[in-house]
């Protein structure tokens, strides 16, 4: 019964971010989650209690997995060097052209516009957030071990700085002349992590 409950539940996740990827999260219909999902109404509402409910659980889901995917991967690069240069540093980065990138901004920024509203969808991101900055502050600390860093500047401070640029790309998405792509970008970030 587990294991039916657990892929229902996966079915709706990915349901749901095909639905607001298709309508938006202004347009998403629970109805239509369930029939692609092949669920009834009734279980996604016993599941998620309502429809803000099932918008906190996937998105604050989807929101954290965006980033923590980002800190294994750079984690997994950093531990398979024995000396951490910015050169190892830099192969880690995302670059802000690549589409899946984009189309998880794209989404990103659909979550936080939508968490204005929803109580519920912020509280979870608040609780992604927690999650995220954990992971993060860690990464920074093992990186600074690893490089020998004797910088003053506060871990949590350097974590935020990283992900509010990382959240600065969704603007650059929508500008028609792009001033950040990945080449500039490299540079940048090759001048910031010096």
């Amino acid at each position: 019964m587990g294991e039916i409950q657990d892929n229902s539940r996966e079915r709706i996740h990915q349901c749901t971010l095909a639905e607001i990827e298709q309508s938006g999260i202004v347009g998403l219909r629970v109805a239509h989650i369930a029939e692609a999902a092949e669920v009834s109404v009734a279980l996604v509402y016993k599941y998620y209690k309502d429809r803000d409910g099932l918008l906190a659980a996937v998105l604050g889901k989807e929101i954290a997995n965006y980033y923590l995917e980002d800190v294994r991967r750079i984690r997994a690069l950093v531990e398979s060097n024995v000396t951490v240069t910015i050169d190892v540093l830099m192969q880690a980065l995302p670059m802000p052209e690549e589409a899946e990138r984009i189309a998880q901004r794209a989404l990103r920024m659909q979550i936080f516009a939508a968490s204005e509203e929803l109580p519920e969808l912020r509280k979870a991101l608040g609780e992604a957030q927690k999650t995220i900055n954990d992971a993060v502050c860690d990464l920074i600390n093992d990186v600074r071990k690893r490089a020998g860093s004797t910088s003053p500047i506060s871990t949590d401070v350097i974590s935020f700085a990283v992900q509010a640029m990382g959240f600065s790309f969704g603007f650059n998405d929508v500008m028609t002349d792009k001033p950040l792509n990945d080449a500039n970008y490299s540079a940048f970030m090759r001048d910031f992590l010096t």
